[in-house]
């Protein structure tokens, strides 16, 4: 028997000279990569421990349930309730720096109103990279950036829309991976 396991494992040698050439080799590195891009999910939503740093200077609209941009279950909108509105801006505090290349913002559209606005990203040291800036934009804008490691984004309200207030209803940002779409 031990003659056979010896032939046995000397036949089979060439797999450990081979697995250094597999792809999944660096498993570790790909487990560090997905929770680096927040497992792929929407990591500005109060699931996944974002919160809106900027609240005290923000004006909440709606039931305390269904005001937060960062909600992530399903909601109702009208023109009285869900939605919050700033003169300045809106600064979201993800739970962690995570790596992310897209950024979807619903805006306040019952009305037919427009906004101005730019979004600025922060990273873990406090720099900052504008990464789009929108003149009247109506309902929900998809920005699209390359992958950046960030910690905070912040909505700028810019002069020019057709109410001074910068109104949103649902902010999303997450890793979009382009290979699985």
């Amino acid at each position: 028997m031990l003659i056979f396991l010896i032939i046995f494992f000397q036949t089979f040698s060439f797999l450990a000279n081979s697995i250094s050439n597999c792809k999944f080799w660096g498993f570790p590195q790909l487990i560090n990569k997905f929770n680096l891009r927040g497992h792929y999910q929407d990591v500005a939503s109060e699931f996944n421990g974002a919160f809106i740093k900027s609240a005290r200077y923000n004006i909440f609209v709606g039931p305390p349930l269904n005001i937060s941009p960062l909600r992530y279950q399903l909601y109702y909108v009208n023109n009285t309730y869900g939605h919050m509105y700033t003169d300045t801006s809106i600064d979201i505090q993800f739970s962690q720096a995570y790596e992310i290349n897209q950024i979807i913002v619903w805006l306040y559209d019952i009305d037919g109103r427009n906004h101005c606005f730019k979004i600025i990203a922060i990273d873990q040291y406090n720099q900052e990279t504008e990464l789009f800036q929108g003149l009247n934009l109506i309902g929900m804008v998809k920005i699209t950036f390359q992958d950046q490691i960030i910690q905070t984004v912040k909505i700028v309200n810019l002069p020019g829309g057709t109410s001074s207030k910068l109104a949103i209803i649902k902010i999303s940002a997450f890793y979009a991976n382009w290979n699985l779409i």
